[in-house]
């Protein structure tokens, strides 16, 4: 989790990567670094809860594929109101076969303290 949060944070200082003529650069750097780490069909399904099993596999994949232009899309967004935030590692722990980390996000607009949890 550290590496993909120092991986994401160095492409969203990068300056010249905030060049409006190279936010795409941007978007797509992101994306390969979140594309690394989530695995959208999951959270797709958990989303879902019970409804995941009434679907057909071509619905599955259909929403699979909306939910990750969903996130992709707001997470461009909230990628543009990026100024300079940090993220502290608080803990982290396993937890069976998943690994759970705790982290603070703090900056001049915002903190959110023990706020990030990822699995």
């Amino acid at each position: 989790m550290r590496t993909t949060v120092s991986q994401a944070l160095g492409v969203l200082q990068d300056q010249e990567l905030k060049k409006p003529e190279r936010t795409d650069e941007r978007v797509t750097q992101l994306k390969k670094i979140a594309d690394a780490r989530f695995d959208y069909g999951e959270m797709a399904k958990r989303s879902l809860g019970g409804q995941w099993d009434k679907l057909a596999e071509r619905e599955r994949q259909e929403f699979v594929g909306l939910f990750t232009e969903f996130l992709t899309a707001t997470y461009v967004e909230q990628m543009h109101a990026y100024s300079g935030e940090e993220v502290t590692f608080l803990n982290e722990r396993l937890e069976g076969t998943m690994r759970r980390s705790r982290a603070s996000w703090s900056g001049k607009k915002t903190e959110i303290p023990d706020g990030l949890q990822a699995r």
